[in-house]
C-alpha cells in the first residue's frame, strides 16, 4: 500500500536567477543556477565564454524555491532587460534597490 500524501518526504528545489556585472566594460550578464556559490566560481574562473577575462562581479540575486518554470521566465525577463537602453536603466534600478540594505552593514564590526 503506498504511503499516504503526509508521508511523502517533500524536495524542495533551491534555484536563482542572478545577474553580474562585467566590470571590463560594463554590461550585465543574466544567468540562472541551482548552486550559486559554484556558478559564480564558474564565471570568475573564466569558464563561461560571455564573461571569461571580463572581472564580473556579482551584483543581484533572486532564489526560488520549487520548480524551474518559474526561474526560466524571470531570467527571460531580466535579460530582455538588458537588450534595450531603456530596460537596462530599469535592470540598473532593481539592483540599486536590491543593494541598498547592504549600505546599512558596518563590514568593520
Amino acid at each position: 500500500m503506498p504511503e499516504p500524501p503526509s508521508k511523502i518526504p517533500l524536495t524542495r528545489l533551491k534555484n536563482y536567477v542572478y545577474v553580474l556585472k562585467n566590470l571590463s566594460d560594463g554590461s550585465y550578464y543574466v544567468g540562472q543556477t541551482n548552486d550559486l556559490k559554484l556558478r559564480y566560481q564558474e564565471h570568475r574562473d573564466g569558464r563561461q565564454a560571455r564573461t571569461k577575462d571580463k572581472n564580473p562581479k556579482l551584483v543581484y540575486f533572486e532564489e526560488y524555491i520549487g520548480e524551474r518554470e518559474e526561474v526560466t521566465e524571470r531570467e527571460n525577463e531580466l535579460t530582455l532587460l538588458n537588450q534595450s537602453p531603456a530596460g537596462q536603466r530599469q535592470l540598473r534600478k532593481l539592483i540599486e534597490e536590491f543593494r541598498e540594505p547592504l549600505r546599512l552593514l558596518d563590514l568593520d564590526a
